[in-house]
């Protein structure tokens, strides 16, 4: 698990900062303050359909402007969050989690997932490089 302190109040979407890259952005959070120490953190994957598989993002309800202390990745999803999210046990299993905690240590939970046949694969950006391949 890493952790990235952010400590700052940030503007939270699904804006793709690099339109030239196909990515569906899971999260993109942005520093409001041009001259915080954070300034961004965006997860994205590759936006395009090969033959037998199901991909996507998927994202708590997050506000929109947020005090977030910290953003954690690698994180396991029970049973009841996967369901809060919309996933499918499938969908759960192929997924790359991370964590949002915001200035009242509430958690939010958001992340890409690739549910595929074993032939095809997409890379996962964080901050536009390449992480993993899901």
């Amino acid at each position: 698990m890493s952790v990235i302190k952010v400590n700052t109040l940030c503007k939270i979407d699904e804006e793709n900062p690099t339109p030239v890259k196909r990515q569906e952005i899971a999260l993109n959070v942005t520093a409001v303050d041009p001259k915080a120490d954070f300034q961004n953190f965006v997860l994205g994957i590759d936006d395009y359909q090969d033959c037998c598989e199901d991909f996507g993002s998927f994202s708590d309800d997050i506000p929109e402007q947020l005090f977030v202390k910290a953003i954690y990745s690698d994180e396991e999803l029970t049973k009841e969050q996967a369901e809060r999210l919309s996933l499918s046990d499938e969908e759960a299993d192929a997924a790359m989690t991370f964590k949002l905690v915001d200035g009242d240590d509430k958690e939010y939970y958001f992340g890409v997932y690739n549910d595929h046949n074993g032939y095809y694969s997409h890379v996962v950006y964080e901050n536009g490089k390449e992480i993993d391949y899901l």
